[in-house]
């Protein structure tokens, strides 16, 4: 279980825990290597929308300013290995010049960050750059996993961000610069409307951890990361709060982060063979205001009858 999970099954339910959805199937075909781990980590964060009990007032000790408080400084040389190359940067120039543009470097997740309860001490996580598996397109920058829009795990592209809905597609060769709304494979996302409720969202979750085919392109969670190859990305950061208390103060763990209905084409253009680490390019195409998360309302012999 990763570090997230039990913080997302104490704050959401909904139909899931009285009963109200069916227990999904598994797919008929086995996942690209890697997918299904990816695939069981998801499962557990889609719990944020209902799969197991509690509500928005549980408060399991976290930290100390939401989101503000999981931001790390990096040291120079760490900033200097994150960094782009210049090669790219000149050679893509002309698009980075373009408002809400970027390159970027996605380091493989080596689950150094994935539990706040134990530090990994070895060679591998000493010389691990912190968030730099992790990226936000809403923030413009690396961030910790949970307000994460992508990351990077066993060469498998994953957004499964908190209290998000989000969509990924493979658009094959498709050349970056070509991509717009209207192109071909972006009509599901553009057109797909998230859940105004949990259980909405909950249910929607589970279709897309599976993959919804449409228009002859798969729309998942999870997709492998292939070089030079483009994908599209829709992400729905629901606004809400997630109250947590340290040492008897509440904060909103979403505090700081930009909430925001985002849809991002990037482009994967290359890996390095020695550190799995991938340079991906990428343009915003739109953005939304995002809706807010509807929970069902509880009374309080609900809440009596759970505690017992």
């Amino acid at each position: 279980m990763s570090r997230f999970s039990g913080v997302y099954i104490l704050i959401f339910w909904c139909a899931a825990a009285s009963g109200g959805l069916a227990q999904t199937t598994a797919p008929t075909t086995a996942p690209p290597s890697g997918i299904e781990e990816n695939r069981r980590r998801g499962s557990s964060r889609l719990e944020q929308f209902g799969g197991g009990r509690g509500d928005s007032s549980a408060q399991p000790v976290f930290a100390k300013r939401g989101a503000l408080a999981f931001k790390q400084r990096l040291s120079r040389d760490q900033k200097k290995m994150l960094a782009p190359d210049a090669a790219d940067l000149n050679r893509h120039a002309a698009l980075l010049r373009k408002p809400n543009t970027g390159l970027i470097k996605l380091f493989p997740d080596l689950d150094c960050e994935n539990d706040a309860r134990v530090v990994r001490a070895d060679e591998t996580c000493l010389n691990q750059i912190p968030t730099s598996a992790f990226y936000s397109f809403r923030e413009r920058e690396h961030t910790t996993d949970f307000l994460a829009d992508i990351r990077l795990k066993n060469d498998v592209l994953v957004s499964d961000g908190l209290l998000m809905q989000s969509i990924l597609v493979g658009l094959g060769e498709m050349p970056l610069e070509n991509v717009v709304p209207s192109s071909e494979g972006m009509k599901f996302l553009t057109e797909f409307k998230p859940g105004e409720t949990s259980e909405q969202a909950l249910e929607q979750t589970f279709r897309l951890i599976k993959g919804i085919e449409a228009d002859g392109y798969l729309y998942r969670k999870t997709l492998p990361a292939r070089e030079n190859s483009t994908y599209a990305l829709r992400v729905i950061a629901y606004r809400g709060k997630i109250v947590q208390t340290v040492r008897g103060f509440p904060f909103n763990m979403l505090e700081g982060d930009n909430r925001i209905d985002v849809t991002i084409a990037f482009r994967l253009l290359k890996k390095d063979q020695a550190t799995g680490v991938y340079t991906l390019l990428w343009k915003e195409l739109a953005r939304r205001d995002a809706p807010k998360i509807i929970f069902p309302k509880r009374n309080k012999r609900q809440n009596i009858k759970r505690t017992r």
